[in-house]
């Protein structure tokens, strides 16, 4: 591609650029000077070269790469960290060669955050770890109104007489991620005391009131079963004897005289 250059070249503009592994990037430059031909490199070396009416010029990456001259636009696919590094773009414009720099850094998400404690007494250790249990490369403790407290690893707190709202933020240049924790409150051996103190008297009137109620149930039962049997006595009927029966009766049981 044979291009018309003059030797002058404006003032370099730097872009820092982060991106998560994985994902796309897209570097673009402006266009609004209608350049006729624009060149992207990497560390010096030539990516792809654009001219007007021309198709790309791919020298790497052509699988990688989507790039257009009139959006200006040079995005990189499923970027890694060894895709970090420096990125060029030159565009000419009735002769003039413009440049602008951006600087790639890859990184990979931070890690998924947990907090791990270990009480001892009323003090507690708080550990911020990733899951193989190492501390992420930046992290904050932070309190309910999302306050810096320490920038410590480990936490050291003590209890205290009301409940405490810790959380952990982890980032880097790309991603974040955080985890939250809340300390009981300390308990007072008094009140601890007292409560059980309660817990035996209540205990004690439930037993009371059961008591009571089976009684009453008891004097209930044994009441209908007396009137019941005084019903039953009063529905007795009696039998009534003719004189002649009488009579006859009283002659089976005198002996026969000889």
């Amino acid at each position: 591609m044979k291009k018309k250059r003059q030797d002058s070249r404006e003032d370099v503009s730097c872009v820092d650029v982060p991106a998560v592994t994985g994902s796309d990037v897209t570097f673009s430059t402006d266009v609004s000077n209608h350049p006729t031909e624009i060149t992207w490199f990497r560390d010096r070396s030539m990516i792809v070269e654009l001219e007007e009416g021309r198709p790309p010029n791919f020298y790497r990456w052509g699988d990688r790469v989507i790039t257009d001259l009139q959006s200006g636009t040079f995005i990189l696919k499923s970027v890694t960290p060894e895709d970090s590094g420096e990125y060029k773009v030159e565009r000419l414009v009735q002769g003039h060669i413009t440049e602008e720099v951006f600087t790639l850094l890859v990184q990979d998400p931070v890690c998924k955050v947990e907090i791990r404690n270990i009480t001892k007494e009323n003090n507690v250790t708080l550990r911020c770890t990733c899951p193989d249990q190492s501390a992420p490369p930046k992290y904050k403790w932070v309190n309910e109104s999302e306050h810096v407290v320490s920038e410590d690893w480990p936490l050291t707190v003590q209890k205290t007489n009301d409940q405490q709202w810790y959380g952990c933020e982890a980032w880097n240049d790309v991603s974040r991620s955080n985890a939250t924790v809340i300390l009981p409150a300390l308990i007072d051996p008094g009140s601890l005391s007292a409560g059980s103190s309660t817990l035996i008297i209540t205990v004690i009137i439930i037993i009371l009131i059961i008591l009571f109620i089976i009684g009453i149930s008891t004097f209930v039962v044994l009441q209908k079963r007396k009137k019941k049997r005084t019903i039953s006595n009063g529905n007795r009927k009696e039998i009534q004897i003719s004189p002649e029966e009488a009579y006859l009766n009283d002659n089976r049981e005198q002996p026969n005289s000889s």
